[in-house]
């Protein structure tokens, strides 16, 4: 990349100037669309996987041995697709005014055809910004490998039924062979607890 304060001509100053005036608003434009739109969706998605996770262990809670450590999983998905919608649009928010400095710096050096002595005072704002930009996909990978986490751990307790349920599928099934069962809707209770018969 070209050094700006080591040009001295006036009219490669204002050339340069206008092109980076130019790559600044593209640039600036561009990304805050395409960050904030796929941010949207993909806080949107990581929080509704997430969300239909805990709903599923709520729904099957009788089912469950331990219900809680796949509760406690898909929250914590819910958690970091919210940190990744936060860091996003901090992240965006924060770059807003380093980029707008830099656009009335380079459109001073346009119309003067002279480079202020402060380009590298307003550049490193940006600079240490770019530093963070991985903290927002990393909330979005966390997330999304809580729900397969909170997935797995689901799905292995809902292989194994904890042993009240099998009891209490067990007393239900028996009730319902016997002529004349004790309960009425022995058969109901199977059927909505989702027993396996033996």
């Amino acid at each position: 990349m070209i050094n700006p304060t080591k040009i001295t001509d006036p009219e490669q100053l204002r050339r340069l100037a206008t092109h980076s005036i130019q790559r600044l608003e593209e640039d600036a434009a561009s990304i805050s669309e395409q960050m904030l739109r796929s941010s949207g969706w993909l806080t949107a998605a990581l929080f509704a996987i997430n969300g239909g996770g805990t709903l599923a262990v709520l729904n099957a809670i009788e089912r469950l041995d331990q219900p809680g450590w796949s509760a406690c999983v898909f929250l914590g998905g819910i958690l970091f697709a919210m940190l990744n919608a936060v860091l996003i649009q901090h992240i965006t928010s924060a770059k807003a005014i380093p980029v707008d400095s830099l656009l009335w710096f380079w459109r001073e050096v346009e119309l003067t055809g002279a480079m202020p002595t402060d380009y590298d005072k307003l550049a490193q704002p940006l600079k240490r910004l770019a530093k963070w930009d991985w903290t927002a996909p990393l909330a979005g990978w966390i997330s999304g490998l809580l729900f397969l986490s909170g997935s797995v751990v689901l799905g292995m307790d809902l292989a194994s039924p904890p042993p009240k349920l099998m009891l209490r599928c067990a007393l239900l099934q028996d009730d319902m062979v016997k002529p004349h069962p004790v309960y009425a809707d022995s058969r109901e209770l199977f059927e909505a607890l989702k027993c396996i018969p033996r």
